[in-house]
This record gives structure tokens, C-alpha cells and sequence, in this order.
């Protein structure tokens, strides 16, 4: 199959699934000015000489898109069932290798040039996702949404539906070789604590699941937490509560506990590690360190150095590592779950974020990608601590 007849059967496969599908197509290749004039200049083109990341790359866009699966032209084993039959009838007898479980990768053996192209559902059906989950997370601005499914897009398994909600799935990996966890993951509406509530009931309904996470980014006011580090929350101080005296309001610190069963496993990353803070390497090679310390939240997003919240915070607790704005609304979903009249099986809940900015004049928000990716690093890494969830004896 000559390369143009090839580029031109990926514009016919496109046309012909484009009803049913949302079709994008990616050529590895240099064009000549025929095959350019196949595509008609419409199509996405990366050029250079470097196979793997061409294709890693290619798992990106396909990715970020939410697509379903992908597939590089010019079909056999390990294609999905719904155009397998269509596509192969199409493209003959070329070949066709699975290298990732979202990637099927499709090549003319006598040429060098790839094609990808993508399918993803105009409609994802519900039943994708699974019935229970052992970990629901949830997630409040899209830099930190974007930042978790960089990460989670990798795991087998990875799914994203469209119900009322947009909700992602994967299965990520437990402890040792007793299996995986089936994780769960959705945005919140708006940032704040009112507004964290319902994306909290709606995966507690939804899933049911063992154990709640609030995961994104927050602002540290620990001189020793860097940027980009993460913490995960021992304690959770909250700066709610306001008393007027003296005709001036005073706000007062309410401290609540994490649950000991994520108490537990904390203790016992951080004995694995050799101490607290503990390193990982992110997804850019770089490292950053994990801290497990008391997080401050509160309806006010701190950015003043000489902050009087940050100084309650630290009078409270002087170990009080960060300050953000939803884990007292996500504490307080938890904590109303034994009033729901159908029995839930949650046990656990974790703040884990990623330090965005120090919580001064000079908070932006270019690091919060970076810092909610790293926190879902460190929270996969957690989780690979954990045995499945349905074999610990107080779930039984």
C-alpha cells in the first residue's frame, strides 16, 4: 500500500465513522505535497524523526480529548469489537500490535509512515463505568482536573462518561500482587466549601466507595514545603468559625482528625520511606518531596504573607503546612454519611495537594498543573501501600 493510498484511507475510515464517532487523525510523517493535498490541509501533522515521541504525543492528544481509544493506520487482534470487522475490511492485510491499553497501533509494513487515529464515543455509554469504586476523588479547578488525568490516563483501565457529570475511571495498582483498586474521579462545579459538597454526595451515592479523596492544589505557609511539593493532611484546621467581640469578628480554629484507617497507611508509607518528608519523581523527571503535616482551610484564599489566618493556623498548630478552600466541605460530607438511611461503606478520607504557591503577593497560577499532577503521583503511590479494600476485616 503506497503512503498516499494509505493517508487516503484514513480520510475515507474518518468520513465513514464520523457519524457515530468523534474521529481525529494524526500523521508520523513528512508529507510531499500530494499526500498534503490528500489531507487537504486539515488534518493534525507531526513531523520529526523520532518515532517514540511522536506517539507519545500521539497518547496525549488522545488522551486530553477523553477519547476512548486510539488507532495508528494502516487491523486485527486487540481491536475493539464495534469497528473492528469494518476497519479491517477497509485497510486488508495490514498489521496490527496492542502497545497501550487505550493505543492500538496499526503500521504498513513496507513504509514508514503512522497514522493515528482516534474514536471516541459521541455519547459514552454508563455502562463504562464501574457500579462500585474502592476510591472516589474529587477534584475543583480544570488546571487540577487536567493535571490528575495526566496521570490517571496511563492507568489500565481508563475510562471517562458523560452521566450528569463528567466522571473518569481506572484501576490503579494495590499493594504488593493482591490486585488493584478501582478509582473513581470528578470535578466539582466551583471552588469553595458550600459548592465541594454535591460532587462529594454524588460519588458517595454513585460509588459508594471505601474511601473519599480531595485532591488539587493548595498554598503553602511552611518555609520547608517547596513548590510543587504535596502534602497530605494528618489533620485538617479549620478557619470557619468567626465570634464577634469587642464589635470587631475574630475567627476561631476548629481542628478535626483524619480517620485512622488513612492515618495507618500514611504512617506506613512513611516507614517504608525512611521518614517524612519522603521523595518522588514526577512525570517531567524532576523530584519533589511529600509531607505529611496539618492542612488550614477556610472560605479565604490566603495571599498575604503577613496574613492574620495564616498566624491563627500557626498558633493553632505551628506544623500546619498549607491553606486551601474545600477540605472542611469535603470533611463535612464524611462526616454526615452515617445520617444517610442506606449504609455506605466509606471508612476513609484524604486531603492530598500539591503546592501551587506559598500563599503570598506572589501567587499565580502557573504551577497548578504541575502541583495536581504531582499530588496524583503521590496519591498513586499510596494507594500501591493498600490491599484491595474488600479484604480488610473491618469491611467485612
Amino acid at each position: 500500500m503506497a503512503r498516499h493510498a494509505l493517508l487516503a484511507l484514513a480520510i475515507k475510515l474518518r468520513r465513514q465513522f464520523a457519524s457515530r464517532y468523534v474521529v481525529q487523525l494524526l500523521v508520523l510523517s513528512d508529507l510531499d505535497h500530494h499526500e498534503s493535498a490528500i489531507l487537504g490541509g486539515h488534518e493534525n501533522v507531526l513531523r520529526g524523526t523520532n518515532f517514540k515521541a511522536r506517539m507519545d504525543e500521539c497518547r496525549r492528544v488522545a488522551r486530553r480529548e477523553g477519547h476512548a481509544f486510539t488507532v495508528v493506520l494502516p487491523p486485527t487482534r486487540g481491536m475493539p469489537s464495534a469497528i473492528a470487522k469494518e476497519v479491517y475490511e477497509e485497510s486488508g492485510d495490514s498489521l496490527v500490535s496492542q502497545s497501550h491499553p487505550h493505543l492500538f497501533v496499526l503500521r504498513e509494513p513496507y513504509t514508514r509512515t503512522f497514522l493515528m487515529m482516534t474514536f471516541g464515543n459521541r455519547h459514552e455509554p454508563v455502562s463504562d463505568l464501574p457500579k462500585k469504586a474502592d476510591v472516589a476523588v474529587v477534584v475543583v479547578l480544570p488546571r487540577e482536573a487536567a493535571g490528575f488525568r495526566d496521570v490517571l490516563t496511563s492507568m489500565p483501565g481508563y475510562c471517562r462518561c458523560d452521566e450528569c457529570r463528567i466522571i473518569e475511571s481506572a484501576e490503579v495498582p494495590a499493594y504488593a500482587e493482591f490486585g488493584t483498586h478501582t478509582l473513581v474521579a470528578t470535578t466539582s462545579t466551583d471552588q469553595g466549601q458550600a459548592e465541594i459538597v454535591p460532587a462529594c454526595q454524588a460519588m458517595l451515592d454513585r460509588f459508594d466507595p471505601f474511601v473519599l479523596v480531595l485532591l488539587g492544589i493548595a498554598g503553602s505557609i511552611d518555609p520547608d514545603i517547596g513548590l510543587l511539593d504535596v502534602v497530605f493532611a494528618n489533620q485538617v484546621i479549620s478557619y470557619m468559625k468567626i465570634k464577634e467581640k469587642g464589635g470587631q469578628p475574630q475567627k476561631r480554629g476548629e481542628g478535626y482528625p483524619i480517620p485512622a484507617m488513612v492515618v495507618k497507611y500514611l504512617n506506613e508509607v512513611e516507614t517504608e520511606r525512611g521518614g517524612c518528608p519522603y521523595s518522588l519523581v514526577g512525570s517531567d523527571g524532576v523530584e519533589f518531596r511529600v509531607h505529611i503535616q496539618p492542612v488550614g482551610t477556610g472560605t479565604a484564599v490566603i495571599g498575604v504573607c503577613d496574613s492574620e489566618t495564616v498566624e491563627l493556623l500557626r498558633h493553632y498548630n505551628d506544623k500546619c503546612a498549607a491553606v486551601e478552600t474545600e477540605a472542611h466541605g469535603v470533611l463535612q460530607a464524611f462526616l454526615q454519611v452515617p445520617l444517610n438511611p442506606e449504609p455506605r461503606h466509606v471508612q476513609g478520607l484524604m486531603i492530598v495537594r500539591g503546592v501551587s504557591d506559598h500563599a503570598d503577593e506572589e501567587k499565580k497560577d502557573d504551577s497548578q498543573f504541575a502541583a495536581a499532577r504531582n499530588a496524583a503521583i503521590a496519591l498513586l503511590e499510596l494507594m500501591r501501600t493498600i490491599p484491595p479494600f474488600e479484604q480488610h476485616s473491618l469491611l467485612r
